[in-house]
């Protein structure tokens, strides 16, 4: 008997019985000054690919992964002022290979060890990780806004195919992206008027035995503007390993979506050749819940 592939069954089998579960409060309270309400979320999924090549990338001629997941979500807020909140999750996950195309994700190094633990080991079929996706305070100061602590920043245009998304990017082949999951980082956000916004992302970077090291953390600014009907961004500043500048511009051209993004990078190790990172998409929404990207 393959134990592995007999898991990823029950869970699939699981998976066409239960639709996945919307996140429902189950505790709440609320003040004149304070609130705070939690969830729950039950998100139960399967995924089974096909790979025709090139070997280099999809070294597997065919795999699969099933996953059920819980997840808890905190938020509260204070005066109106101060939001906080929790995102933290328990997952079972069975692979048909030990080193998965559909689980994977960019490795970051702005995320500390001491929040995740995996009880299933690393590498594995079976994985069972446990981790703190979110855990932050945002202050409202008016026109700006200040995120401190674990959060998801999410910097890209494009749906798929994402080079200017430099924070945890979720995996081409990823079939769940209902939940980003969260960095060690400070962000400010200004608003310049209706049209005109300022970003400014921090996010601390750590060494192989998990201490901060600003050779690893990342610095980014980016700008944006709303005119002729587009929204028109660029950003810059350096990342773990390299530093870069790049844009982005979205918009909608006859009901079609149109989208793009990229950057010019500069590995931050002598000998390495600068490269150029682009990606364009269309998509197109049905007024049902049908969209086509």
């Amino acid at each position: 008997m393959n134990l592995t592939r007999e898991i990823a069954a029950a869970l699939a089998a699981v998976t066409c019985c239960l639709a996945p579960a919307a996140a429902a409060g189950f505790a709440g309270a609320e003040g004149d000054a304070a609130s705070i309400l939690a969830r729950g979320a039950v998100d139960l999924s399967a995924t089974f690919f096909g790979n025709n090549g090139p070997r280099l990338l999809y070294p597997e001629p065919s795999e699969g992964v099933a996953v059920a997941g819980l997840r808890l979500l905190v938020n509260a807020t204070v005066l109106d002022r101060i939001k906080l909140d929790l995102n933290a999750y328990q997952d079972l996950s069975a692979t048909t290979v030990a080193r998965s195309f559909v689980t994977a994700s960019t490795p970051t190094a702005y995320r500390t060890t001491r929040l995740d633990r995996d009880w299933g080991g690393t590498g594995g079929k079976i994985r069972a990780p446990i981790a703190v996706d979110a855990l932050s305070a945002r202050v409202f100061l008016g026109p700006a806004d200040l995120t401190v602590g674990r959060q998801p920043v999410g910097l890209a245009t494009n749906f798929i195919f994402t080079p200017n998304d430099l924070f945890h990017p979720f995996s081409a082949g990823a079939a769940d992206t209902a939940f980003r999951p969260g960095v060690d980082a400070a962000r400010l956000d200004w608003r310049l008027g209706a049209l005109g916004s300022l970003t400014a992302v921090g996010a601390i970077g750590y060494d192989f035995d998990d201490r901060p090291s600003w050779r690893h953390s990342a610095a980014i600014g980016r700008a944006g503007v709303n005119a002729a009907g587009f929204d028109w961004s660029v950003l810059g500043g350096k990342t773990d390993g390299r530093t870069l500048a790049g844009g982005a511009i979205s918009g909608e051209f006859w009901k079609l979506g149109v989208r793009g993004e990229g950057n010019v990078s500069f590995p931050a190790r002598s000998g390495l050749d600068p490269y150029v990172q682009a990606a364009g998409g269309f998509d197109y929404k049905w007024a049902g819940s049908l969209h086509l990207m």
